[in-house]
């Protein structure tokens, strides 16, 4: 909407400025005014949301933390060794060859299952630990977002 006097822009839903942060995230945010259910299908598929995420958050949780745990392998073993560089200073493209298939390639394969024994873990750490706080989370979450959608009136004063 628009003031006739003034020409201030705002959301007729929630009446919040139409440059405020929250519009602009609009695609990503559950609590935005693109997602306000308005018909029973709509409080449906929001219902039907939540459950699939209820069922996936521990799934969630352990591949962050075993793709965490990978990545972050890799991150710390391998980032001062400048492989992109390294064939130059052997000036022959036998003993690039050499060297990769015989230090790059084991050492790639190293890493990767370190980095896999100890996201397991640290995925079912995770799952342990983090589970019954996500889904506390995310049932708040959801509650207030229903509390929101079920306002009668959402313009601020």
């Amino acid at each position: 909407m628009t003031c006739s006097s003034c020409s201030h822009r705002w959301c007729w839903v929630c009446g919040l400025p139409l440059n405020h942060w929250s519009h602009r995230m609009s695609d990503v945010m559950p609590l935005s005014c693109k997602r306000v259910p308005s018909s029973a299908l709509g409080w449906i598929s929001q219902f039907i949301l939540y459950i699939i995420g209820l069922i996936f958050l521990p799934i969630f949780i352990f591949g962050v933390g075993v793709f965490g745990t990978i990545y972050g392998c890799f991150y710390c073993i391998c980032r001062h060794h400048s492989i992109k560089y390294s064939c130059r200073t052997y000036g022959s493209k036998c003993c690039c060859i050499i060297k990769n298939v015989f230090l790059i390639i084991p050492f790639t394969i190293l890493v990767f299952a370190l980095g896999l024994a100890l996201g397991v873990v640290a995925g079912a750490l995770g799952v342990a630990l983090l589970t019954i706080p996500a889904y506390i989370f995310h049932t708040f979450y959801f509650v207030r977002s229903c509390y929101w959608w079920c306002k009668t009136s959402r313009i601020k004063d």
